[in-house]
């Protein structure tokens, strides 16, 4: 792997730069997912729903480049699982589901292009057996968290956790193993709203994950807890000075919006503009707002 000269990482975190997505494809109705109603996703509803997603995105981001959608991968538009950035380090995983694995080289091709000589390249598919899903990964500007899950097993994670202290290795990684407690991906159940908030599902999976941090780290954070899962995926734009630009979360969870709508304005101010969308169609494919977008600020 590649070796520089050590980095220093920001805390709080920096403000996003660019974002990459992935127009949806037609055959999105066939999306890997064990969802119970992933066999009845209204792909033009989905369509709508991810223009929509991108316009909110928008608001906050001065650069978005839209890869083409490829027909022969139904979950492509999910580009979150692809790549991994962590400040300049930028990681294409090798996805736990094999069927995904098609999604990456494109993905690659076109993130290199988008972020240049900017970013730290690596690859885990060099690894051999090592598999990772972005949607196990969770950078809050104090600790990297990874999540071991069906899709992304320890040399997954070791992998990533090598490539990113090349460069960073004074930041915290934390592994979190999921698998006693399914849970499709780490992201499922917690986001971060700042370096100082996570936003935590108060469920069983997400109660599961939380305990499973050491005290340390969960001492190092003020924990937002909603009732549904999807509403604890959260897309947060940070402003690099401990502030939001704004807010992208899920709408039609009245219970969890509230909680959300709370935080943000005591927390952040009341200016803080919080975009909700209904994402119902990428909710049958198992899918969370964080999935649909690649965040850079390098």
């Amino acid at each position: 792997m590649a070796t520089s000269t050590p980095a220093t990482h920001s805390v709080p975190r920096a403000p996003y730069t660019l974002a990459v997505m992935r127009a949806l494809a037609p055959s999105f109705a066939g999306a890997v997912s064990k969802h119970p109603d992933g066999n009845s996703i209204i792909v033009d509803k989905a369509f709508a729903q991810h223009d929509a997603y991108e316009h909110a995105l928008r608001q906050f981001l001065p650069n978005i480049v839209v890869v083409p959608a490829d027909d022969k991968h139904p979950d492509g538009n999910f580009v979150e699982d692809t790549h991994v950035a962590v400040g300049r380090v930028v990681v294409a995983t090798q996805p736990g589901h094999e069927s995904r694995r098609g999604e990456v080289p494109p993905m690659a091709e076109a993130v290199r292009k988008a972020v240049g000589e900017k970013g730290w390249y690596y690859n885990v598919a060099d690894a051999g057996e090592a598999y990772l899903d972005g949607g196990d990964v969770l950078f809050t500007g104090v600790h990297l968290l990874i999540g071991l899950s069906d899709r992304t097993n320890p040399a997954g994670a070791a992998f990533l956790e090598r490539a990113v202290k090349d460069h960073y290795p004074s930041l915290s990684v934390v592994t979190v193993d999921l698998r006693a407690q399914p849970t499709l991906h780490l992201k499922c159940v917690v986001t971060a709203l700042s370096h100082t908030v996570l936003i935590f599902a108060d469920d069983e999976p997400g109660r599961f994950a939380f305990a499973q941090l050491p005290e340390s780290v969960r001492a190092a954070y003020e924990v937002v807890w909603v009732p549904d899962q999807v509403a604890s995926n959260v897309l947060a734009f940070p402003d690099g000075k401990g502030g939001l630009l704004g807010v992208v979360a899920q709408g039609g969870f009245p219970a969890s919006e509230k909680i959300l709508d709370e935080a943000i304005a005591t927390r952040f101010g009341k200016d803080v503009p919080v975009v909700k969308l209904d994402m119902s169609e990428f909710i049958k494919a198992d899918g969370a707002l964080t999935c649909c977008s690649l965040l850079f600020n390098c």
